[in-house]
């Protein structure tokens, strides 16, 4: 299977070269299907691709009663507050915070967040995942971070498959640009992003300074 995580290390720069000032401190606006009102229904659950043959219809069990992927799963450029998880583990709440602010993962308990299943929070879920993969990277660079990796690259291949834009992602007060950024720049991830894609795919990568 194709790896998600290694060219978004590649175009992580020029996406973010390309966004028009403030794209990425955009603010949430209420989600408008009125498709999750009845408890054990969202949008983790019905619309995103967790596997491949859920790309473009999301989870069949959840169509019923005039409720259809159409509906309820539509992409748009405005960030909802469904990915806010506000309503849901304070932890979400605390690794948005302190992402933003670029402190140390072994201060705070990211392993909270880790323990969680990826559907309680999509892009919290995927940023805690990348950010686990960076503090490891940062340790040494003769870890194995083939587990770690692999995490991330899963996530982030179901956020790239589901009814959810880049311009959402980039607004949606998660720091996701910035892990990728500095994912980007860690030498055992671009080491490691080289091996799976091979040298000639990513010539264009920039080596990390040493």
């Amino acid at each position: 299977q194709m790896s998600a995580l290694a060219p978004s290390l590649t175009a992580i720069e020029a996406s973010i070269d390309a966004s028009p000032p403030g794209l990425l401190w955009g603010s949430a606006t209420a989600d408008a299907t009125g498709c999750w009102l009845d408890p054990g229904y969202d949008f983790e659950r019905c619309c995103v691709a967790w596997e491949s043959v859920s790309v473009g219809q999301g989870n069949l069990e959840c169509w019923t009663h005039g409720y259809t992927y159409e509906r309820c799963c539509p992409t748009t450029l405005v960030p909802r507050d469904i990915f806010s998880c506000l309503d849901r583990e304070p932890i979400w709440a605390q690794l948005r915070h302190e992402t933003r602010l670029s402190r140390s993962a072994s201060h705070w308990g990211l392993s909270e967040a880790l323990s969680l299943e990826a559907a309680r929070c999509l892009l919290g879920s995927l940023l805690g995942a990348m950010v686990h993969l960076a503090s490891i990277a940062h340790i040494s660079e003769n870890i194995d971070l083939s587990v770690f990796w692999e995490r991330a690259d899963m996530l982030l291949t179901a956020v790239l498959r589901s009814p959810i834009s880049l311009d959402e992602i980039l607004q949606s007060g998660w720091s996701i640009a910035k892990v990728l950024l500095l994912l980007h720049y860690s030498p055992s991830v671009h080491a490691m992003a080289m091996r799976l894609r091979g040298d000639d795919a990513l010539s264009s990568l920039p080596l990390p300074a040493a």
